[in-house]
């Protein structure tokens, strides 16, 4: 029908449905969970186009967004985040029309996965794009409870993630249960922080519980939770890598500080 009418070339509709194609399968890669249907059986004269893909390549272009999602996110941790334009601000630079489309939508009451449906450049390109407008000053992000939930649960998978590392690399050095057992002593050893952490729910790996977490949140009377939060969390993630010396090589256990502090620094972005 477009090409009928004139409004396309049937060039410009097969790259779309490239594109398509490849969007639905970057889509497919970023989901933590599915329910997917295979089937051998499927009469290709009843498919609508042909289509022609590199697998190799779409799985090494979804890898490389996967990685650049994952950075973006240290400024948009999903896609629940409301965006507003600033008033009379400016890209210090020429902007392109899909930029001034996506800013012109940006008011504040719709959401990223919002704003990437409605303009149509999808999940990957609109949070790019969104990352590439708050580093500017373009935007500014609008507080909602959806977004507060969105960071934490970021906090928490990150700091699970650090104790993963932890607790692998001692692991290997043939020390993971005793050293799960000091670990989870943890919420009894006091500090500056003993009224939130001694009431961490560690479970049997040494990890944080997110609802856990969302109840000591609630109770901590300070004027920035989240910062507070994430100083308690630093507190449980040095006390294991201080445990950890007693079971590392000189070398080892210094690597590993390294690559936790490197991972605690995204979190502080």
């Amino acid at each position: 029908m477009l090409i009928d009418k004139g409004a396309a070339t049937a060039s410009i509709v097969y790259e779309m449905i490239h594109r398509q194609v490849e969007e639905l399968f970057f889509a497919t890669l970023v989901m933590n969970d599915g329910v997917f249907t295979f089937t051998s059986e499927i009469d290709l004269s009843e498919l609508p186009a042909y289509i022609s893909l590199d697998t190799n390549n779409l799985l090494l272009e979804g890898v490389r967004r996967l990685d650049e999602l994952e950075y973006f996110h240290k400024l948009i941790p999903g896609p629940n985040i409301v965006l507003q334009r600033k008033s009379r601000s400016f890209p210090p630079r020429l902007q392109e029309e899909v930029e001034d489309v996506f800013l012109g939508h940006c008011d504040g009451r719709r959401t990223l996965g919002e704003l990437a449906e409605t303009t149509g450049l999808g999940e990957y390109e609109a949070t790019r794009l969104a990352y590439q407008l708050l580093q500017e000053g373009a935007l500014e992000v609008i507080p909602t409870e959806s977004t507060r939930d969105d960071s934490l649960q970021f906090i928490v998978g990150r700091f699970n993630d650090m104790i993963d590392r932890v607790v692998e690399t001692v692991d290997a050095a043939g020390f993971g249960q005793p050293f799960l057992l000091e670990m989870r002593a943890f919420p009894l050893s006091g500090g500056e922080f003993q009224d939130c952490t001694e009431r961490l729910d560690l479970d049997e790996e040494g990890h944080l519980d997110y609802d856990n977490v969302v109840e000591i949140l609630a109770d901590t009377d300070v004027e920035d939770r989240m910062s507070y939060i994430v100083q308690v969390l630093t507190q449980y993630v040095f006390y294991c890598l201080f445990l950890s010396d007693r079971y590392l090589t000189r070398d080892t256990h210094r690597k590993l500080g390294i690559e936790v502090h490197t991972m605690l620094q995204k979190i502080g972005a």
